[in-house]
């Protein structure tokens, strides 16, 4: 076989910066994989054989090149679960001696960094590498800890040589921390209400379609709004508006359970869904929530006994969509009631004032 240190020497400094440069980018190292790299890797493997010499100039300056590189590279040995090689910035991250050339006790110091709520996706992407597919290249994303006790997020590729024996995988890691948190911040704003930090509409739809494919059911739909809010931006201006509209979307939320979906959906309006509840169950919790809001006063000094309420308990899948309609029905009902006994109250009151 051709011998792949041959090609590093073979190859100026120039040539070898350049190569060090494309490295660092992210992926370079799958995404177009540089061959002396590649080549180089494989070899490494024989630097453990007991007759093996150091490495010489030009492997040196290769493995310093590959020391420079921000990503974590490291060449395991499948077989034989060991890290045969490892550069400055694995071998920094997980704190393992400060050698290129491990030995295979290393390899369990990584295992047992990985974050026990992503080892799934760790071990499932160990597998893929154990597979069979050779000259595949396999990406997972999990959280690991690193040597100064930090959980960071790192975005993992492997791939496994061909006709390695032992089976060979090249590794390359980046930390993915800050981009993780990026996407989470996003997915939130996508999904959440910015001034009560309650689901949205979106996310409301997205729970019903979850329900229903999940067979969650009785499941109960509670449509709710506030009422007045328009005359109370108008008196009181709307930051008093913005103060009710948050603490009762604190009641709502300590009102359900934390499986429930509780949304904004509208400017005054509000809903919640609550997966697995029967109609006995469901009136019970809204007798409940009317008890509370009926006793809260803001801290703006406003009652909060301002919420018209509508349920609906669908069956199953076939009245989902219109169990939700009919909720919405049933809250605008309550609305006008609540309404019509309020002017009733005016109007007693008006009464014995003029008598």
């Amino acid at each position: 076989m051709e011998n792949p240190l041959q090609f590093i020497r073979a190859s100026s400094i120039t040539n070898l910066q350049a190569v060090s440069a494309d490295f660092c980018r992210p992926a370079a190292v799958f995404d177009r994989l540089w061959l002396g790299l590649r080549r180089l890797l494989q070899s490494l493997a024989a630097l453990f054989h007991p007759r093996s010499r150091m490495p010489e100039r030009g492997e040196r300056l290769a493995l310093k090149i590959l020391d420079a590189t921000p990503s974590y590279v490291a060449l395991l040995d499948l077989t034989n679960d060991r890290i045969l090689y490892a550069n400055a910035s694995f071998t920094g991250f997980f704190g393992l001696p400060q050698s290129p050339f491990t030995t295979p006790g290393t390899v369990e110091a990584v295992h047992s960094a990985i974050h026990p709520a992503d080892r799934p996706a760790y071990e499932r992407f160990l597998r893929l590498l154990e597979s069979d597919q050779e000259n595949q290249a396999y990406k997972a994303e999990f959280r690991a800890r690193n040597a100064h006790g930090e959980w960071r997020w790192l975005a993992c590729q492997g791939q496994v040589f061909q006709n390695s024996r032992p089976r060979q995988a090249l590794i390359s890691a980046e930390d993915a921390t800050e981009s993780h948190q990026v996407r989470e911040h996003l997915r939130y704003l996508s999904t959440h209400d910015s001034l009560t930090g309650l689901h949205n509409r979106a996310y409301f739809q997205e729970a019903l379609e979850n329900v229903r494919q999940a067979g969650q059911f009785p499941a109960a739909i509670i449509m709710m709004d506030i009422d007045n809010l328009k005359q109370v931006n108008d008196t009181y201006g709307h930051e008093a508006g913005d103060v009710i509209l948050r603490e009762i979307a604190g009641l709502l939320e300590d009102n359900f359970r934390a499986g429930d979906t509780i949304a904004r959906v509208g400017g005054d309006e509000f809903t919640a869904l609550l997966p697995q509840v029967n109609q006995a169950n469901a009136r019970e919790i809204v007798r409940r929530m009317r008890a509370r809001f009926a006793a809260a006063v803001s801290t703006t000094g406003l009652s909060l006994d301002v919420v018209s309420v509508g349920l609906c308990v669908a069956r199953d899948e076939t009245e989902l969509m219109k169990a939700h309609h009919q909720a919405d029905q049933r809250m605008y009902e309550d609305k006008q009631q609540r309404k019509a006994g309020r002017e009733a109250v005016c109007e007693r009151l008006a009464v014995r004032v003029l008598q």
